[in-house]
């Protein structure tokens, strides 16, 4: 299989994979520890935001939590600040990728296919 081809199929995977609605205030949710993409939609299901974890010990969970907990341009610049939106209906799905390459290839490849109304900095 070429690299291409690869991240295609990480895309399909990504797509198809669970979609967890982020918890009420004082609810804890269940996200992967490793590093991975992940696509965040509001209320309406649309895509807001695709993001990587390029750092972090705790991966997309760790990530997840900086959104919730105001840390990140997608919540300061997108939600202008307001972080409990994100437990007011909007969700997430999220894939597993150890390679740091295919993380940035995937990430690309979602943000073109997608259109998220917000890309951060990174």
């Amino acid at each position: 299989m070429t690299k291409p081809e690869n991240i295609v199929r990480l895309y399909e995977k990504l797509r198809v994979s669970e979609k967890v609605i982020f918890p009420a205030p004082g609810y804890k949710f269940s996200a992967p520890s490793q590093k991975g993409v992940y696509i965040i939609y509001n209320e309406n299901d649309e895509v807001v935001h695709v993001g990587c974890t390029p750092r972090g010990k705790n991966g997309i969970r760790q990530r997840l939590c900086d959104h919730l907990q105001g840390r990140s341009s997608f919540v300061g610049q997108f939600l202008k600040g307001n972080r409990t939106l994100l437990r007011l209906g909007y969700s997430f799905r999220c894939l597993v990728v150890e390679d740091a390459f295919d993380r940035k290839y995937l990430e690309a490849l979602t943000i073109g296919k997608l259109c998220p109304r917000h890309i951060g900095k990174g």
